[in-house]
């Protein structure tokens, strides 16, 4: 699931997603999709249909997602769900699974969902409105993920004993990444001069996920309490999501990195490219009799 984000198309009563275990004979684990503020419908072997409600943990069992399985989930969108009118025209919050939170967390099953405000442009699909990016910044355990014993009985020849409760072992499992990647091999964080861009910010993890997501060569801008204020520097905890908006200017290979001291040196980095705008680029919108927005056969530009 990690990495993969959907759309709600403005604040639509309902959206669909779909949650697949993969077939792999090593694969005998459950798993549960999780959104908080999302309401939604599910009907229980041998139970009435629930509607409109959170599931809580201690009400029923969970619609859990066995090997080999596909489930669809059936999830409202409520106004609480999407952005205020204060807030950016896209907000982010994080699916995850919690038959087993921490473990299934901490072995990559979280992603971003982001839900938009309804635009003509998104609806018709004209063009593309923003370019989007999702950037979860996190330490990942792997002292606690489903796969340590996996990864130490096929990568580690001879382990030896008590490898587990070793400080240094345990230590070099903390992965501090971007979406799981490290030392700047996050790729696709590609964009265009004069762009607007949408950062979906998302923390997670433990006491020590404290960050600060800078970027090199550009600020961002951000709206809160009705206000909007510019950095370059945006704190995040655990559990903490915020979409800042970029407008790069500056063509060229950028860093973008957690200012904790500890956390870059762990490789808690990545790198974004601004490209220089095309050359001789137009952009035309065409009405219908109708007075329906069509799309122009001439490229693009903003």
């Amino acid at each position: 699931m990690a990495g993969v984000v959907g759309f709600g198309l403005g604040l639509r009563p309902l959206l669909l997603l779909c949650c697949a275990a993969v077939c792999v004979s090593a694969v005998r684990r459950e798993y549960f999709l999780r959104i908080e503020e999302v309401q939604w419908n599910y009907a229980p072997s041998g139970m009435n249909l629930i509607q409109n409600r959170t599931l809580q943990q201690d009400q029923f069992q969970f619609p859990t997602v066995k090997r080999c399985e596909t489930h669809t989930y059936t999830w409202y969108l409520t106004k609480t769900a999407g952005p205020t009118e204060q807030q950016e025209s896209c907000t982010v919050m994080a699916y995850y699974s919690t038959v087993d939170m921490v473990k299934d967390m901490y072995s990559g099953l979280i992603g971003p969902l982001v839900v938009c405000r309804s635009s003509w442009g998104r609806t018709l699909g004209l063009k593309k409105e923003v370019e989007e990016f999702a950037a979860l910044f996190m330490v990942f355990d792997e002292n606690e993920s489903w796969y340590l014993d996996d990864n130490i009985r096929t990568q580690i020849v001879n382990p030896p004993r008590g490898l587990k409760d070793n400080e240094l072992f345990i230590e070099s499992n903390k992965m501090h990444a971007i979406n799981g990647r490290m030392y700047g091999n996050l790729e696709g964080l590609n964009m265009v001069v004069g762009d607007k861009v949408y950062w979906y910010l998302m923390g997670m993890g433990s006491e020590v996920d404290i960050h600060s997501a800078h970027w090199h060569g550009h600020s961002v801008e951000y709206k809160m309490g009705g206000g909007r204020y510019r950095t370059d520097v945006y704190d995040l905890f655990p559990a903490t999501f915020q979409t800042v908006k970029m407008r790069p200017e500056i063509a060229g290979s950028w860093l973008m990195h957690c200012h904790v001291s500890d956390h870059i040196s762990g490789g808690m980095e990545a790198i974004y490219t601004v490209r220089e705008k095309a050359k001789g680029a137009r952009y035309f919108v065409l009405l219908s009799l109708k007075g329906e927005m069509l799309p122009s056969p001439i490229n693009s530009i903003y």
